[in-house]
């Protein structure tokens, strides 16, 4: 009986098996080879990707709420920061994502892939955004103390 057929076996130090996923129509089987001191290496760094995401949840989630609060008084450039706080929760949360294995369509941590580029473009566009309506925001302010006291 060959490897193929069986579905896993075990080689060596390593640990050989297949993964069956449905794509419209027939099962497509990927082979995965991982030896027991990279899974163990592997679980633990997803665990510290975990915690650093949650740490990280706490900041992102302070800037979105102060963001949808200043949204609320209406102040000018508001929603240029609300957006970019948006997009600094959605980083947090494909690692999130990334750690608990979830939509693994998405191919989490490897380049070129749609979760890469998720992660990729809401860093950019949050770590654009965010600071420049605060600058923006700073300048206005500036800009009209100075004209109330001419």
């Amino acid at each position: 009986m060959n490897l193929i057929s069986r579905g896993a076996g075990i080689t060596g130090q390593s640990v050989c098996s297949f993964k069956s996923y449905e794509v419209f129509g027939p099962t497509l089987q990927v082979h995965v080879s991982i030896d027991s001191a990279s899974s163990w290496q592997y679980e633990m760094m997803m665990n510290v990707t975990l915690l650093k995401a949650f740490v990280l949840f706490v900041p992102a989630g302070l800037l979105l709420w102060h963001s949808l609060v200043m949204r609320n008084r209406r102040i000018p450039w508001s929603a240029l920061q609300l957006i970019g706080a948006v997009f600094l929760v959605i980083v947090v949360l494909a690692h999130v994502c990334e750690a608990l294995r979830l939509f693994p369509w998405m191919d989490w941590g490897a380049e070129r892939s749609p979760g890469h580029y998720l992660d990729l473009s809401s860093a950019v566009l949050g770590l654009t955004l965010l600071p420049t309506a605060y600058v923006i925001r700073f300048i206005t302010r500036v800009a009209s103390n100075k004209s109330s006291k001419l």
